[in-house]
């Protein structure tokens, strides 16, 4: 007799099937939460431009009608009563912001009322195009015309890109913390537009042959599933040949994945009676992230079986992070932003904005910002009066105080310079501030007015998603657009131009701009200005 094992006769541990449901979605859920933000934003993003559109007044409609039944079935009494002063406290939200039917003034408003009347993007340039052209007594037919071109461009133009470029996102978030959403123009980058529309007819075609059978319908949807993502890792393959490598690596793995599939319907679900927020935020990211980790393990599956046409999948930064990049690799593919992701070199944007004709990095000395400020302000009161021109015909001081500037728009440049600094190389994430510190800043200062003089010097009262008539979606949006120039062009040419006035006489000069604007705020807090154009 022996104390030892005889190891061969011990079972063999088994390795674990990286295509089995647990183990992708394991890994789906990793990267979710590495990309949390991102990946909602073209979640979104998708559901807008994508996908078929249903308003968001559809979306609340189905999901309340969808608890109150199985409120009512399960007669939970309480829970139907919180429902019930969930609606009306949603519905009073929804009046204060305006983003109801009572909408109607601005860009945004006009759109999304048109989407909101149609039901979708193609529809609602169909509604558009004939309430434009019945006024001017032109034919139906050149209006189902311009109509089917329209729609043709929107799904060429539009969504077909945005659907490879979707899946070209998620493949590099699975591997990539921190993706940024601009991967959403990895299409447009790469000027492969109409190749890619050409590529979508080419699968469709096919689908609907094959959908005449009735029964083979679903095995073939299942069997091109890896087409887009094919695509997106090389969209200069030949439809032909991305098809029939889909075939390929789909064979023997349809029903794994249709398996795979089903179990995200209990999160859909959820989300139906959720508002949309669970499938939206959590169901439509995760699964999208499960598919990209199928493709990728059935891609290193194909390679290793040398299937042919596999040579079509030849990105090494879609399965292997590189350790490191060259800065002169990064600049030659921040040209045309090839294969790397984003985030593995400097954005291509902030290449770009780091020329030697400005320097967006740079810190602004105090003399200079007061000047900034008062330049801006300026610009603000010039681009307020221009308008009042415009639209009533006649100049008028929109200005809150007498002299030729309007602050709040000083303010929120100097502001947008001096506190997203540390943002600059992230120009989304500065959008977003900017618009956020516009829209803090300009209803807190028409809340100040309003509270110490009763009065009113602007109004979004009519646009879609304004709080109080105080601020609104679009100017926000504007603004925040506004910053990126700003931060990004203007204010670093300025601030060359400034340098080369000696540093005293800036001194000088900010000191008379800022005894003229106290004096100003003075005589305007005494005798408010009123009237025509301005309070009313």
């Amino acid at each position: 007799m022996t104390d030892s094992c005889d190891v061969s006769v011990l079972p063999a541990k088994k390795t674990p099937d990286p295509l089995s449901t647990r183990n992708v979605k394991l890994f789906a859920r990793s990267a979710w939460r590495a990309n949390l933000v991102s990946c909602a934003i073209v979640s979104v993003l998708g559901a807008v431009l994508i996908s078929p559109l249903i308003s968001p007044s559809a979306i609340i409609s189905t999901s309340y009608d969808s608890l109150l039944a199985i409120f009512r079935f399960f007669h939970l009494t309480q829970a139907e009563t919180a429902l019930n002063g969930l609606s009306s406290a949603v519905n009073l939200i929804r009046d204060w912001t305006s983003v109801g039917d009572s909408s109607s003034a601005g860009v945004i408003s006009s759109v999304y009322h048109s989407i909101k009347t149609s039901g979708s993007i193609e529809k609602a340039v169909i509604y558009a195009l004939s309430h434009a052209f019945l006024r001017q007594n032109i034919s139906s037919s050149i209006i189902a015309g311009l109509a089917l071109l329209a729609t043709i461009a929107i799904r060429v133009f539009v969504r077909v890109p945005l659907e490879i470029s979707t899946s070209r996102f998620y493949l590099e978030t699975r591997l990539y913390p921190g993706t940024s959403p601009s991967r959403l123009l990895f299409v447009f980058r790469r000027r492969r537009v109409l190749r890619m529309a050409w590529a979508s007819i080419y699968k469709t075609l096919w689908l609907i042959l094959w959908a005449l059978t009735v029964v083979m319908a679903p095995v073939k949807y299942y069997s091109y599933l890896m087409y887009d993502y094919i695509l997106a890792e090389n969209p200069d393959a030949t439809p032909r040949d991305a098809l029939k490598l889909s075939q390929a690596m789909m064979k023997g793995n349809r029903w794994r994945t249709f398996l795979i599939d089903l179990s995200f319907l209990p999160w859909y679900l959820l989300g139906l009676v959720t508002f949309g927020l669970v499938a939206y935020f959590y169901a439509t990211p995760y699964h999208s992230l499960a598919r990209s980790q199928v493709y990728v393990q059935l891609r290193e599956r194909a390679k290793a079986a040398d299937y042919p046409g596999i040579e079509l999948c030849d990105d090494p930064y879609l399965t292997q992070r590189p350790t490191a990049v060259s800065s002169e690799t990064a600049l030659a593919s921040a040209s045309d932003a090839v294969n790397l992701p984003a985030n593995i070199y400097p954005d291509p944007h902030a290449l770009l904005l780091s020329g030697s004709h400005t320097d967006y990095r740079r810190e602004y000395c105090l003399p200079n910002l007061i000047l900034l400020f008062f330049i801006f302000s300026f610009v603000g009161w010039l681009y307020e009066s221009v308008l009042s021109l415009a639209y009533v015909g006649r100049f008028v001081n929109r200005g809150t105080m007498y002299g030729p500037w309007i602050p709040i728009y000083g303010t929120g440049a100097v502001l947008a310079l001096v506190v997203l600094r540390k943002f600059r190389d992230r120009p989304f994430v500065t959008f977003a501030l900017a618009a956020l510190i516009a829209g803090t800043l300009e209803y807190t200062s028409a809340t100040i007015i309003y509270v110490a003089s009763g009065l009113e010097y602007w109004s979004y009262a009519g646009y879609f998603f304004n709080i109080q008539g105080r601020v609104c979606l679009e100017g926000l949006l504007v603004f925040g657009m506004g910053c990126l120039a700003v931060i990004y062009f203007v204010a670093p040419i300025l601030d060359t131009w400034l340098n080369r006035i000696p540093l005293v006489l800036r001194q000088r000069i900010a000191v008379a701009l800022i005894s003229a604007f106290v004096i100003d705020a003075g005589f305007t807090l005494a005798f408010p200005r009123v009237g025509f154009g301005i309070t009313s």
